[in-house]
């Protein structure tokens, strides 16, 4: 099938300035064998495991690092290496190609996802090797961003932070998700797997200021303990399921060299289990995000349909007030951007005092609804 020939005369257009036309016309030659693999790659899992953010700049990436290997290397795709891929980083670096936040950020996970499929089709003799190290580099994209947009506001780096966390932790789950550790999880536990994740390693962050690498027993522990049982809306089934999702991503770690005292924190996981799953259930320990979002459950609503919320509201308006007023009177604050549009939308009503969020959730988040899903993608 090959490129259209729209962007194949675009490409040539562009190469004529930069190459001899015998140098340009094997470089589209490249380029056109590795959108062949793009269109097989984007029936597949490898493709659909990508956010949505991601699958829409994937094919520029692809094509970006074909061309540019190319170009800087003279290196083939059947001679794709690791060194490639090191060369490759800086020289987006030194000659800062494409100075946008969402191309580098989705370097790592998309060319972690395609060679996953090269691997699969054994079209390349390195991809394994490819896909197993640029799993691992999404840190040096964040410092290749970070060294290109080093004049960027404080405030914006900040909320780049958990962002670039669950970036990395996106990369990881593409392979987690085809090895033995995450198999051996259970129908429910594989469908509930990334939601838990996600919302582990966020809740960590932002209510302990605790990053993956500072993941050992007492500190998984905390967030097990404490805001995730309080503030994730979630049913005893998919807290059932936590400690199964999370022994099995630490055993993963272990077994990639990217995490350490993994005995004991699959101990201690062990030990607090029946407690956490307690204090999930027991209503008198939700806070007012969670409160709320499980009367949404619990009448099947769509936390993540803006309509069926709206909906939900109105509906239950009154009842929700009430909840409200218990919350408000214990001067109990939410951090739950959907919630504070539902205090906004009752004060509207009720011209009542409305409580803000601490700690602020950023568009770029993940929603706290337990999507997994960016904020602005979902509830935002």
């Amino acid at each position: 099938m090959g490129l259209p020939q729209e962007l194949k005369e675009e490409l040539a257009t562009s190469l004529s300035e930069v190459l001899r036309p015998a140098e340009a016309g094997k470089t589209i030659e490249q380029i056109d064998k590795v959108y062949d693999w793009y269109s097989e790659f984007v029936e597949t899992d490898n493709f659909n495991s990508l956010g949505e953010e991601y699958q829409d700049i994937a094919g520029q990436i692809i094509i970006d690092f074909t061309a540019l290997v190319k170009y800087k290397q003279n290196t083939n795709p059947e001679d794709w290496n690791a060194t490639t891929l090191t060369e490759y980083i800086e020289t987006t670096v030194e000659e800062k190609y494409l100075e946008e936040e969402e191309y580098f950020t989705s370097i790592s996970p998309v060319l972690t996802a395609f060679f996953a499929f090269l691997a699969q089709k054994s079209y390349i003799k390195n991809a394994n090797e490819l896909k197993k190290k640029v799993a691992k580099m999404g840190l040096d994209f964040k410092k290749a961003y970070e060294q290109i947009n080093a004049d960027e506001e404080e405030d914006e780096e900040d909320e780049a932070t958990s962002e670039d966390l669950l970036q990395e932790l996106q990369e990881l789950y593409v392979e987690y998700e085809q090895s033995e550790y995450f198999q051996n999880l259970s129908e429910f536990q594989q469908s509930a797997a990334f939601g838990i994740l996600v919302n582990f390693t966020d809740f960590a962050f932002q209510f302990h200021n605790i990053t993956p690498d500072k993941w050992n027993p007492d500190n998984v522990e905390k967030v097990c303990l404490t805001s995730l049982p309080k503030s994730f809306p979630a049913d005893e089934e998919t807290f059932e399921a936590m400690v199964p999702i999370l022994k099995s991503f630490m055993r993963y770690l272990e077994s990639e060299d990217l995490q350490e005292n993994t005995d004991r924190i699959v101990n201690r996981l062990d030990k607090i289990e029946r407690k956490m799953i307690e204090k999930a259930i027991d209503e008198d320990n939700w806070d007012a995000n969670k409160t709320i979002m499980m009367m949404g459950l619990e009448q099947g609503i769509d936390l993540t349909n803006e309509f069926e919320m709206k909906d939900f509201i109105e509906e239950n308006k009154d009842e929700i007030q009430k909840k409200m007023q218990r919350f408000q009177s214990t001067k109990q604050e939410t951090s739950s951007p959907i919630l504070n549009e539902m205090f906004k939308y009752m004060s509207e009503a009720s011209h009542e005092t409305v409580f803000r969020s601490e700690p602020k959730i950023g568009r770029n988040d993940p929603c706290l609804c337990g999507s997994g899903k960016k904020y602005k993608k979902c509830c935002g």
